[in-house]
């Protein structure tokens, strides 16, 4: 081979090197655990229900697990809600709050499977009832 011919054949085997070197870098085996340093999403996000209050008298809201229902009331009715269930073991009541500027409405997260009925209950004692039905995931 002549002096040509060689460095011909030295640079296609650097390039195929190369080559081969970056591809293999792109590549990780899914049997790395060094190979994912980012979170592995399981669970998908589930977007709350988000209901006006006075909507939710006589209805019967489906939740799935680890889901939320956010009672949507006025800025001028907040503060005073409380909340009665059948089952407290289904669903979480979390109270309307101010706190300075901000202001949260009542809501409820679905802890499991069952049904239990609600009574929300207004400072000045209206009372708006409904059902819960949550499913699992």
């Amino acid at each position: 081979m002549n002096g040509k011919s060689t460095t011909r054949v030295v640079a296609a085997a650097a390039l195929v090197f190369t080559a081969m070197l970056g591809a293999t870098g792109c590549s990780t085996s899914p049997s790395d655990p060094d190979s994912n340093t980012g979170t592995e999403i399981t669970d998908p996000v589930i977007s709350p229900e988000i209901i006006a209050i006075h909507d939710l008298e006589g209805q019967n809201v489906q939740l799935t697990v680890g889901q939320t229902l956010v009672g949507l009331l006025p800025e001028d009715d907040l503060g005073g809600y409380l909340a009665e269930m059948t089952d407290p073991s289904i669903v979480d009541f979390q109270a309307d709050t101010k706190s300075g500027s901000a202001s949260f409405n009542p809501g409820f997260t679905a802890l499991q499977p069952g049904v239990t009925d609600v009574k929300l209950i207004a400072a000045n004692d209206f009372v708006i009832s409904f059902k819960i039905t949550v499913k699992a995931k």
